[in-house]
């Protein structure tokens, strides 16, 4: 009996010791890996050969965020990205990571994807990339427009496209650009670096929204009467919208149904309603109303897309009111973005703050006489968590929004103009990205005398591109 106690105990000692060696050997530590096989590699080269940028050198960085952030970056000759592995060893058990992969050739994105949300496990952690191209990024100021490769904007190139209000585009999930002109119908800019064009229909209406079906390969627009599919053939009419009461503020097909944010309004605020349309079989269904809040206004401008499962609703507001009667002044540079469900045609109440992503929430008052104030809806500085007022989906990334955002930051501050108080503000000019997987917000600033902005708070409010 003796001996099994002594053997029993020698067995326990020695298991202590190898647990102690395992932790000791990073027991609590996983290998997160990433391997760039024949398809990957493949995908890749396509998107540097439609940039026009097939020869070179490239180079490839893997990147861990989230809970645990590390990065390696390769360079490769050629293209010749397969076979390419990243290893990144001891990441801690139990963190919940995105491993993101772009590719960049001449200094330009041209390639982006990510792993998803993973949670660390013991041992070898082999993620996977989801195939994805970046788009150029779609910049304009007054009548002229430009097309970026995306994080490099000194990089813009001309490609002969001009606009006479605001424009009316979209991307395919490929990155080509459509865009409808009334003279020349709609055109097709090609994805590839000279951005040379093709007419995909031949159809001159003011289109007020494009949005191409990535499924059905098709495109569509839409007006305020009808929605149409075009075709180098002509234009075909599907949906007779006006008969079914809807104001179109914003639209995206996806899989053969068309979305539809249909606008009304009670008691000055606008309301929005999310309709479909299967436009196979013209059957409608309508999801539930709701009000805007009162920070946006009675006229914000909108664009809807249809991206990773979801529709995104993208809201925005500069504007001005005095109210005679109060000599009450209110002044608005905001806006957001609403996530839909496609299914159920109602807000994603998780996502951002109660549904809206980026909003300033809250009103401030900033007195500038006896009995005088401005009620503002608008950032102060710092801004990194709100838009001042998103333009448009200028960009197509996977699990990404690419956004304009040209607004205005507003000071707490009033200068005397003459004899005439207005608040203090800075012009604000930049690219948005929203990472779909974490909401969080990526800012590149622009020049505002460069792109996007222009001044519409002049009455009320004295801008400037400088800091306050």
């Amino acid at each position: 009996m003796k001996k099994l106690f002594v053997l029993l105990g020698v067995f326990c000692a020695l298991c202590f010791v190898a647990c102690s060696n395992f932790q000791l050997a990073g027991g609590d530590m996983g290998v997160v890996s990433l391997s760039i096989g024949d398809n990957l590699a493949r995908e890749i080269r396509s998107a540097a050969a439609s940039r026009n940028v097939a020869d070179g050198t490239y180079t490839l960085t893997a990147s861990i965020r989230g809970e645990y952030s590390d990065s390696q970056t390769v360079a490769v000759a050629n293209g010749n990205y397969s076979g390419v592995i990243f290893t990144f060893e001891d990441v801690p058990v139990g963190k919940r990571i995105i491993l993101d992969l772009t590719a960049k050739a001449d200094g330009n994105y041209i390639w982006y994807g990510n792993s998803g949300k993973h949670t660390v496990e013991q041992g070898e952690n082999l993620l996977t990339i989801a195939l994805g191209r970046v788009s150029g990024v779609l910049l304009w100021k007054d009548f002229s427009v430009k097309i970026a490769p995306y994080g490099n904007y000194e990089a813009a190139e001309d490609p002969s496209l001009s606009i006479q209000s605001a424009p009316v585009f979209c991307f395919d999930n490929t990155g080509n650009l459509y865009w409808s002109g009334s003279s020349h119908g709609v055109l097709c800019y090609k994805s590839d670096k000279p951005y040379s064009s093709s007419k995909v229909c031949d159809d001159t209406t003011l289109f007020s929204a494009l949005s191409y079906d990535n499924v059905a390969s098709i495109l569509y627009g839409i007006t305020e009467f009808h929605i149409k599919k075009l075709t180098t053939s002509g234009s075909e009419q599907i949906i007779n919208i006006y008969d079914n009461g809807i104001t179109p503020i914003g639209f995206a097909v996806h899989n053969g149904i068309a979305y539809v944010a249909n606008k009304s309004s009670e008691d000055g605020i606008p309301s929005i309603t999310i309709v479909s349309f299967d436009l196979t079989t013209k059957s409608f269904a309508s999801g539930t109303e709701f009000k805007l809040p009162t920070v946006f206004g009675s006229q914000p401008t909108y664009q809807m897309i249809y991206q990773e499962g979801a529709l995104y609703l993208l809201l925005g507001s500069v504007s001005s009111s005095s109210n005679v009667d109060s000599a009450d002044t209110k002044v608005y540079s905001c806006g957001a973005l609403v996530k839909i469900n496609p299914s159920t045609l109602t807000i994603d109440t998780s996502f951002g703050n109660n549904g809206y992503l980026g909003l300033v929430s809250t009103e401030r008052q900033v007195p500038y006489g006896q009995k005088q104030s401005y009620s503002v809806y608008a950032a102060s500085s710092p801004t990194e968590k709100v838009f001042s007022k998103p333009l448009g989906f200028v960009a197509i990334m996977p699990k990404k929004l690419v956004i304009a955002d040209a607004g205005c930051i507003v000071s707490d501050e009033t200068v005397d103009q003459g004899g005439v108080f207005k608040l203090k503000g800075k012009a604000v000019s930049r690219i948005v990205t929203v990472d779909l997987e974490t909401q969080s917000l990526g800012f590149k600033d622009l020049d505002p005398n460069q792109y996007y902005w222009t001044d519409l708070l002049g009455s009320f409010v004295v801008t400037s591109s400088s800091s306050f």
